[in-house]
């Protein structure tokens, strides 16, 4: 199997914009410019077996310890996580 990394939930405003690049300037703009988040911080990452069933989800509903989660790869009993926004 393998471990998929999930960066961010979609937030209702922008599952409705039609353009990949509109989306990706909103969700980094909006926050600079409202001063108050516009995307829910949490961590996810989820384990795939090969027939491609969703085998765990281990989540940080809060992003309290993990948040914007870019990369994952596991390294014997160990996951590794990469992210967009800190260090960890």
């Amino acid at each position: 199997g393998y471990w998929v990394a999930m960066v961010l939930p979609l937030t209702p405003l922008v599952k409705v914009l039609k353009y990949p690049v509109v989306r990706a300037a909103l969700a980094y703009l909006l926050p600079l410019l409202l001063k108050t988040p516009v995307v829910k911080r949490w961590g996810c990452v989820a384990h795939v077996a090969e027939d491609g069933t969703i085998t765990r989800v281990l989540m940080d509903p809060t992003g309290e310890h993990v948040s914007s989660v870019s990369a994952v790869v596991q390294r014997g009993n160990r996951l590794w996580l990469g992210n967009l926004r800190g260090d960890f």
